[in-house]
């Protein structure tokens, strides 16, 4: 009402609203926290003005617009009157030492990300690292394997080699029984001798 103090005589309108969920969701997430009406004048050829709209938006579109606060039902709350208060502000400080000061955390920021920066990428290159040394020891421990199969394979063949090796050479001095044995040869030269072709 206009004769309400802290109105300095002027109209208010006050409403009630049973928001959706996605407005309180915005209005928690800092967005749409004001409202803008609508009126219209003579509304209907009546005399009076009529709210024929109201939106809400991110910065104040009407006069005298309070921000939004959704709380939940109660009952019986008591909410008090409006109260002026006054703020005591302490004085600027000096602006050369503030702008002094923004710059050494400005570099102080940036020192702070370059480290986390670095730590990551330390990190990164541990990990790799890792990797590569456990890569390295399962590839020593395959190729001592193979190694060990290699030489293995290697003395068998040699022992089979010997062998034949041996066999041939008793073979090669022993008598061979399976062929016809030359008939001897007697020597002269009668017809009943036996010529050797030699």
């Amino acid at each position: 009402e206009p004769d309400e103090p802290l109105l300095h005589g002027k109209w208010a309108l006050y409403a009630s609203l049973a928001p959706t969920a996605d407005l309180v969701s915005m209005v928690g997430a800092g967005q749409k926290v004001f409202t803008s009406m609508e009126i219209r004048r003579d509304f209907a050829k009546t005399g009076k003005s009529y709210l024929v709209g109201l939106a809400v938006t991110d910065d104040p579109a009407s006069l005298g617009t309070d921000m939004l606060e959704f709380s939940r039902r109660h009952e019986n709350v008591e909410f008090s009157a409006p109260l002026e208060v006054h703020f005591d502000f302490e004085p600027v400080a000096d602006p050369e030492a503030s702008f002094s000061a923004r710059i050494k955390a400005m570099f102080s920021r940036k020192q702070t990300t370059d480290d986390v920066r670095f730590g990551e990428m330390e990190g990164a290159v541990m990990t790799v690292a890792e990797q590569l040394q456990e890569a390295d020891t399962r590839f020593t421990e395959k190729f001592a394997a193979l190694s060990e199969q290699v030489a293995d394979l290697k003395q068998q063949v040699k022992t089979g080699s010997d062998a034949f090796s041996a066999l041939q050479a008793q073979l090669s001095t022993s008598e061979d029984f399976s062929q016809q044995a030359r008939p001897d040869a007697t020597g002269g030269n009668s017809a009943q001798d036996v010529l050797t072709d030699c």
